[in-house]
């Protein structure tokens, strides 16, 4: 079984709410099965959000086919790209993105969607903290800890995946952390 080194791209960020946190290569079957019981806990929650985001790889177009659909708000999307490279973004899928969930239902496709060529997370938490979520991700889409904050509630949910990856057997890794307070998710992850 391969392992992804997340510690090369940031970390997750501990915190004394998490109740659990790992990490495994799954199936695309497993992959579809998970996505599926996090759509039915997060349908069933009140008062959290749900965001997906896509941490870069895609071309811009596919942010521009996403905010046609329903159920769902593009909430900021741009090249990953700095410096003198930026120039190369017209050519050069890089573009990350950062998508509001309103119709749980509109979860799983949106993620399979933006992992098949770079990792998508979904953050699911508490509604007080939206904005300071989006400031977060906006200022700074690939920081030093990927959890933008949102371990400070308890009852937080934070499911990364990535689809392409070429260090696991089955080409698909996934990071799950919860809070002390997520039994839903608990109890289906």
């Amino acid at each position: 079984m391969g392992k992804v080194n997340i510690r090369s791209l940031g970390n997750l960020g501990a915190h004394e709410n998490t109740l659990n946190e790992y990490d495994n290569e799954i199936s695309e079957e497993l992959l579809d099965h998970h996505l599926d019981q996090i759509t039915s806990v997060y349908r069933d929650s009140e008062g959290f959000v749900c965001y997906v985001l896509g941490m870069g790889a895609q071309p811009k177009s596919t942010y521009t086919e996403l905010r046609k659909e329903s159920g769902i708000e593009v909430i900021w999307s741009k090249s990953i790209l700095s410096g003198p490279s930026k120039l190369l973004s017209v050519l050069v899928a890089s573009h990350a993105g950062l998508i509001k969930i309103s119709a749980p239902e509109k979860l799983p496709s949106v993620v399979k969607t933006l992992c098949h060529l770079s990792m998508a997370g979904i953050y699911v938490f508490d509604q007080s903290m939206e904005k300071d979520f989006v400031d977060r991700v906006i200022r700074n889409p690939l920081p030093e800890e990927f959890d933008f904050g949102i371990k400070s509630d308890e009852g937080y949910f934070f499911y990364m995946v990535d689809a392409d990856n070429a260090e696991s057997s089955t080409g698909i890794y996934e990071i799950v952390s919860y809070g002390k307070s997520a039994s839903g998710f608990a109890s289906v992850m």
